[in-house]
């Protein structure tokens, strides 16, 4: 079987101060690029990755050409690998959503369908994330590297795992972990199982 590893980029300073990124292009903290610096280097003991691809994000691309650089391989850049656009809501924290957005930030809580002004309904985000990856599985064999953000990626795993998307935010996915899914393909058919999801095992 051949294997998926999808990983959250490193950490950002809206990260540590819980707010939404979306979009929005923030770089990665001190502390982001010395865990993808760690998660290359534990990659590279570990597996013989044969492609990255990543979203064109910074915080995404500089987590996965820490990666690329320990195989001698080049970023392959995918727009549609970016995170929820979440519109209005992005810089803001979650106590500053629901005191500014109460009621929508509630009804988002019950059905993820629900969209922030200005930004992407889950099911945009499920329809070019899984395009992506489906693409990227059609074109490889062996081992391969998805990394992206935490919004994306659950939305992602909830696909795979076929659950209801509003439900993907009990994925819990931390900075830097990653998440192992192999596949298969049958003719044109992608079979997907998933082995691990936020594996901490590199940061304890």
């Amino acid at each position: 079987m051949n294997t998926l590893i999808l990983i959250r980029h490193g950490e950002t300073i809206w990260n540590q101060e819980g707010r939404f990124q979306g979009q929005t292009d923030v770089k990665l903290s001190e502390t982001g690029l010395q865990q993808a610096e760690k998660t290359a280097r534990f990659l590279k003991e570990n597996y013989q990755v044969k492609a990255v691809y990543s979203s064109d994000l910074s915080r995404a691309y500089a987590t996965a050409e820490a990666i690329a650089k320990q195989f001698n391989l080049v970023v392959q850049k995918d727009i549609r690998l970016r995170e929820y656009s979440f519109g209005v809501w992005e810089g803001l924290t979650r106590s500053e959503i629901e005191e500014k957005y109460y009621s929508l930030y509630k009804a988002r809580q019950k059905d993820i369908h629900v969209q922030v002004p200005g930004g992407e309904g889950a099911a945009q985000v499920q329809q070019r994330v899984m395009e992506a990856i489906q693409e990227i599985c059609h074109t490889n064999q062996d081992t391969v590297v998805v990394v992206s953000h935490g919004g994306a990626l659950r939305i992602a795993l909830a696909s795979i795992l076929g659950l209801d998307l509003t439900y993907s935010y009990r994925i819990m996915l931390d900075n830097a972990t990653l998440s192992i899914v192999r596949w298969e393909l049958f003719g044109d058919e992608q079979r997907f199982m998933v082995e691990t999801i936020n594996s901490r095992l590199l940061f304890g």
